[in-house]
């Protein structure tokens, strides 16, 4: 009997220690899987941070196309800016656009991966006449001892998915190329340099995009400004002028006086409007208004409507206005009710 029970116990025995070396293989591989899992993270969130670094240099490559377009075309020599602080226009660096001030004087000069970024300046490849010079912004990812095959090509996927379609790279499939879905640069970038290698990842700042930005001299787009716009100078117009609300006149002039300009318009003091004409300001037609009286019933009819001047409220003219004579009606006696009526027109 005791011997029965005691090949049970081992047994029982037996089956715990199973069923700890399941347990702890199962922790192993939740261990390793969580430690894969953090590694991926953390790798990808350098991808991110070394992305928006890089596109940093790019906003700034954006700038110095801006700046000097009007000094830089594909044929202009190595220091065309050395008065700027560029040793070389066609390959500016990090510390230049700094000293520039292109970039803030702590941006820092290598990424969070420790990689570097290099600039090349040139026109679009192919192009031979009325070049648009563009930049590309360009680096490897893996530090030294890093840029495994697999290696560089995970990171450079998961860069290339952080530019949002912006990015490009040298592929082992086109490695005469810098591509991305929105641009294609010729590798190597520039004549006298080395191939990038594969791996390479790069943005590219356009200066024809920036341009577009703003308005140019003689430029025939509608800038369409959604807000309002003071100017200090005059504006002069060789089409007509039109306004789907209201037209303010801050001028102020003096009717009779003298006045600068033919045709141009003013506010009279006392209201309305002013027109210079033959070197005086004048009232435009018809602007003195008309009244009539009666005999009988003064400034109104036998109904008892009132005649008078719109423009004076009263039976009279404005200031300086002559009043013409346009109607003469009625007879002027006691036995006749409704009287006589005279009007008048005020006329300049």
């Amino acid at each position: 009997m005791q011997a029965g029970q005691s090949a049970g116990g081992h047994r029982q025995r037996g089956f715990v220690l199973l069923e700890l070396a399941i347990a702890g293989l199962i922790a192993l591989l939740f261990a390793v899987w969580a430690a894969g899992a953090w590694k991926r993270e953390m790798q990808q969130a350098g991808v991110n941070a070394h992305h928006a670094w890089m596109d940093g240099v790019r906003a700034a490559a954006q700038r110095y196309l801006q700046r000097y377009d009007g000094r830089l075309t594909p044929d202009s020599p190595a220091a065309a800016l050395a008065d700027a602080g560029y040793a070389d226009w066609r390959s500016p660096s990090i510390a230049e656009f700094k000293a520039d001030g292109l970039l803030p004087q702590g941006y820092p000069e290598t990424g969070p991966m420790r990689a570097r970024a290099d600039i090349t300046v040139g026109p679009v490849s192919g192009c031979q006449t009325d070049c648009v010079l563009q930049a590309l912004v360009h680096g490897v990812l893996w530090r030294d001892g890093d840029g495994g095959n697999y290696g560089w090509r995970a990171l450079a996927s998961q860069w290339l998915l952080a530019a949002g379609g912006k990015g490009g790279q040298v592929s082992s499939n086109a490695p005469q190329f810098v591509r991305g879905p929105s641009f294609s640069w010729k590798n190597p970038p520039r004549e006298g340099v080395q191939p990038l290698p594969e791996g390479t990842v790069a943005l590219l700042a356009a200066g024809l995009s920036g341009k577009e930005d703003y308005l140019r001299v003689r430029d025939k787009r509608d800038p369409d400004f959604q807000g309002g716009m003071r100017v200090k100078g005059d504006i002069g117009t060789e089409g007509s002028v039109s306004a789907s609300a209201y037209l303010s006149i801050g001028a102020r002039a003096v009717r009779a006086e003298a006045c600068p300009e033919e045709g141009v318009i003013a506010q009279e003091q006392a209201g309305g409007l002013l027109f210079c004409r033959y070197g005086s300001w004048r009232t435009a037609p018809g602007a003195g208004g008309g009244f009539s009286t009666n005999s009988r019933h003064g400034c109104m009819t036998p109904e008892k409507t009132s005649t008078a001047n719109p423009v004076t409220k009263g039976c009279w003219c404005p200031a300086g206005y002559v009043m013409l004579r346009i109607s003469d009606s009625g007879v002027a006696s006691a036995s006749e009710a409704s009287g006589r009526t005279i009007g008048y027109l005020c006329v300049d």
